[in-house]
């Protein structure tokens, strides 16, 4: 699928697929970066900081993207777990956001 669409994203420039020499290959870079220059980026995160973009289908109006933030983010999972009583023991992987 990515090769019939490649064509019509002239800006793509690379391709992660989740388990293949992609993903391998990303995962190894990371660990390629100077520790100095994260702790630098980590410093300067803030919980409130923008971190994903979620965009609406428009069921209820226009589509829009809504900005969601780190706290966002965790606030959404702890209270999912604690509505699913999950504890320690438990491991989930979802997407975010996660509705019931």
């Amino acid at each position: 699928m990515v090769e019939e669409v490649r064509e019509k994203c002239a800006a793509l420039e690379h391709v992660v697929i989740l388990g293949g020499e992609s993903w391998q290959a990303l995962s190894d870079a990371g660990w390629q970066g100077d520790p100095a220059v994260l702790a630098e980026k980590q410093a300067a995160l803030s919980p409130d900081d923008p971190i994903n973009i979620q965009y609406t289908s428009g069921t209820t109006g226009f589509p829009k993207g809504a900005t969601l933030s780190h706290h966002n983010i965790l606030n959404n999972g702890f209270f999912v777990g604690e509505l699913c009583d999950y504890d320690h023991n438990n491991r989930v992987c979802i997407c975010v956001p996660f509705y019931q």
